[in-house]
């Protein structure tokens, strides 16, 4: 789904996933752009950012995921476009068969440790850096965090409301690291529609 910018630009939402499985990331290779990347895709009408995750993760991996928590959001320029993708830390509830197809031809499960030398995009390689830094060994194992809707929501409004919980949450806890990456992704929403 796409928002238009005055200038003409539009924002396009999409969600995906870092899905861990024994300290793995699954990342998957689209033969149209012969990349390697974290599994994503747009949203669809109607659809919330967490069932499009959902999903598109498991359109593309063939595994039936479970989200466990919010892991970040990255944007990034398209030709006349922005767009704007959440992921979710995910865990592989059912691991089923790959089956390779004209979008994603290659399912890869990748040591934390080796990641950056497999990701093809910056803005994914520090999102999974911040969310696994080298020191740690453990994946997170927080609960999904529910966010609170009231009533229906636009996608811009949605993506707002989820970074701005998460980022409320972060000063509660005294997660620097994490405001430091989520306010980045939040004023770009806030000053998207400001011109």
């Amino acid at each position: 789904m796409a928002l238009k910018h005055p200038e003409n630009l539009r924002l396009i939402f999409a969600a995906g996933g870092i899905m861990i499985q024994k300290k793995r990331i699954a990342i998957v290779h689209r033969p149209k752009y012969n990349d390697w990347s974290l599994p994503k895709g747009k949203l669809q009408a109607g659809e919330r950012f967490t069932e499009a995750a959902t999903r598109e993760v498991e359109e593309e991996t063939f595994c039936v995921p479970t989200v466990t928590s919010f892991a970040g959001a990255v944007h990034y320029p398209l030709e006349k476009a922005y767009k704007f993708v959440l992921f979710w830390l995910m865990v592989p509830q059912k691991v089923n068969s790959f089956r390779p197809n004209d979008e994603i031809d290659k399912l890869e499960w990748i040591r934390i440790s080796n990641i950056a030398d497999c990701l093809h995009y910056a803005q994914e390689l520090e999102l999974v850096c911040s969310v696994f830094p080298k020191q740690k060994t453990e994946y997170p194992t927080r609960p999904i965090v529910e966010y609170k809707f009231s009533g229906q929501r636009n996608f811009m409004e949605e993506a707002k409301l989820i970074l701005e919980q998460e980022l409320e949450r972060a000063k509660n806890l005294g997660v620097s690291a994490r405001e430091k990456h989520i306010r980045p992704h939040l004023d770009f929403l806030h000053s998207f529609f400001a011109t």
